[in-house]
């Protein structure tokens, strides 16, 4: 899985399904709105609790998720043991 933070635009891919970024509204009385690739289609998800779900599966995943630097040497390990 990846995961990539940029100023509050959030995207993450999850193989094979696609990949999703969340596009977060300043205004407080916006939802949020999602967009989502895959293999067959790409989709706008505008609905404030499908947008809540997809916001909620992304918080999960990156307090699940390694820091960069600790990412970084998992995958050097991985590499160096490939070889």
């Amino acid at each position: 899985m990846r995961v990539a933070t940029r100023e509050r635009v959030l995207s993450w891919a999850v193989p094979p399904s696609g990949a999703a970024v969340s596009l977060p509204c300043r205004e407080p009385e916006a939802v949020d709105v999602v967009h989502v690739d895959t293999i067959a289609a790409t989709v706008w998800v505008e609905d404030e609790a499908e947008s809540a779900t997809y916001s909620s599966f992304f918080d999960r995943t990156a307090r699940l998720s390694l820091a960069p630097k600790d990412s970084l040497r998992l995958i050097e390990n991985i590499s160096e043991d490939m070889h």
